[in-house]
């Protein structure tokens, strides 16, 4: 099982952030590995099945903001530099929160 990497291509960088989120991986990457089921949480009692799509786009589909689901110590958006890059999602029992891989302006 690999490990895909997600990005995310930032188009409005004002405040909150709006952006488009894309996983590079595939049904046999771990982010495409997960129950069918209509559970509010995981884990749970259900199977983990091969996937079509990351579980972490409806995620990312459902917020209107970056700001939504990044996962800030502080919780001060109006001065995170809203960039374009590698993500890492994770999940928190009832939703996914992300945070940059490499922040902007660092090497990787």
């Amino acid at each position: 099982m690999g490990t895909a990497t997600h990005t995310v291509e930032v188009t409005t960088g004002y405040l909150f952030g709006v952006g488009t989120f894309t996983c590079q991986g595939g049904p046999d990457d771990e982010c495409h590995q997960y129950p069918s089921c209509q559970c509010e949480e995981w884990p749970c009692e259900h199977p983990v099945e091969r996937q079509a799509s990351c579980w972490m786009t409806p995620w990312w589909n459902a917020g209107e903001y970056l700001s939504d689901t990044y996962f800030d110590d502080d919780g001060d958006f109006d001065r995170l530099e809203w960039h374009s890059g590698e993500v890492r999602g994770t999940w928190q029992g009832d939703g996914c929160t992300w945070q940059y891989v490499t922040p902007e302006g660092a090497s990787s």
